[in-house]
């Protein structure tokens, strides 16, 4: 949509924003993204500004599944969150990185990495233990964006030589398991 029709539906997620509860504000975003291009929303900086101010204010509250949709919502909109913002995002996954799953690891490194925001080096460690306890049971598919993802995210160097082999390992898995459906697609 072009941003003269999106203003109404602007207008009614900001209204919502003072009172809406994290989840709320996820789902009102969401639907904002499917809408309209990303640079017809972001080109609404005060919007957008609101709807960062808002998601910083409730992301103490979010548990493991939000902080997914929210990073996944953000990626939709391309709209990349200010330092502080990133600083608490990073809080929060320290403490609810126990609990994620795979997916939602997958779509918060996903996330970031389209709008260009590193993890911090602990948020990081967390996410490389859990990605090598999952290795055995990620499709190829996963294993593939994760890997891409990952070296989207830190495109000039990977941070470290563990880094370095996981995202090696993520990519030796993915071709293992491409060749392997590969042949038995072939004995069919």
């Amino acid at each position: 949509w072009p941003l003269e029709h999106l203003q109404p539906v602007l207008l009614q997620v900001w209204l919502l924003l003072p009172t809406a509860d994290g989840p709320d504000i996820i789902a009102a975003a969401a639907s904002v993204a499917q809408l309209s291009a990303p640079a017809v929303i972001t080109s609404d900086e005060q919007w957008c500004n609101a709807l960062l101010h808002r998601l910083h204010a409730v992301l103490p509250c979010l548990g493991s599944a939000e902080l997914s949709q929210v990073v996944q919502t953000l990626a939709a909109l391309q709209l990349k969150p200010y330092k502080a913002w990133v600083y608490e995002l990073c809080h929060r996954l320290r403490v609810e990185a126990q609990s994620m799953t795979s997916e939602q690891v997958l779509t918060v490194i996903e996330g970031l990495a389209k709008i260009r925001v590193q993890l911090d080096p602990e948020v990081l460690h967390l996410f490389v233990l859990g990605i090598r306890h999952w290795m055995g049971v990620l499709s190829c598919d996963e294993l593939h964006r994760l890997s891409g993802a990952l070296r989207l995210m830190y495109s000039r160097a990977l941070p470290g030589r563990t880094m370095q082999q996981l995202v090696n390992d993520l990519s030796r898995r993915s071709k293992h398991l491409s060749s392997q459906h590969q042949q038995h697609a072939s004995y069919m």
